[in-house]
This record gives C-alpha cells, structure tokens and sequence, in this order.
C-alpha cells in the first residue's frame, strides 16, 4: 500500500473514532437525562399531591403545616438532585455519585 492511501485510511479512521466519541457522548447526555427525570418525577408528583391536600385541608392548620413540611422534604430531595447532577455535568469524567 502506497504512502497516500496509508494516509487517506489514518484520516477516515480517525474522522470514525471522532464520530464515534461524539455518539458515546450524546449517548451519555441522554442516559443521563432519562435517569435525572425518573429521580424527579417522584419529589415532583409528591408536591403536586401535597398541594393538593392543602388545598383541600385549608382550614385545619394543623394539617396545612403536616403538609408544608413534607413539600419541603421533598423540595430538599430535588434540591439534592439538582446539585449532584450540577456536579457531575460539570466533571464528567468522575464517577458517579451513589445514592445517599
């Protein structure tokens, strides 16, 4: 094989594995996407309940305050959420951070 299509091979190879580590990157993207919207789903629909029985419960304080108090647990969940994978998005070559 002659110099030039020794060359014209090492530039197409090396156009596929760029291409390639693009895809795997994307790929990551949207893993990591998928997986953030589960986690947030559950905190999110629990908030919406929540408000809902606060609104049904409006004059019994007591019940109004049991309720405010779960939406913030849950408001520190997603909070929780949001920094790790603010943290990760910013490293992402560290591992992945474990569920606490």
């Amino acid at each position: 094989m002659n110099q030039r299509a020794t060359s014209d091979l090492e530039m197409r190879l090396a156009a596929a594995v760029e291409a390639l580590r693009v895809v795997e990157e994307r790929a990551i993207a949207g893993q990591l996407a998928l997986e953030v919207m589960h986690e947030i789903k559950n905190p999110l629909e629990a908030l919406g309940h929540l408000i809902y029985l606060t609104h049904q419960e409006a004059t019994d304080c007591e019940k109004v305050s049991k309720y405010m108090t779960l939406a913030q647990e849950q408001i520190v969940t997603l909070n929780h959420i949001a920094g790790e994978t603010l943290g990760f998005a910013r490293n992402p070559r560290s591992p992945r951070p474990t569920d606490s």
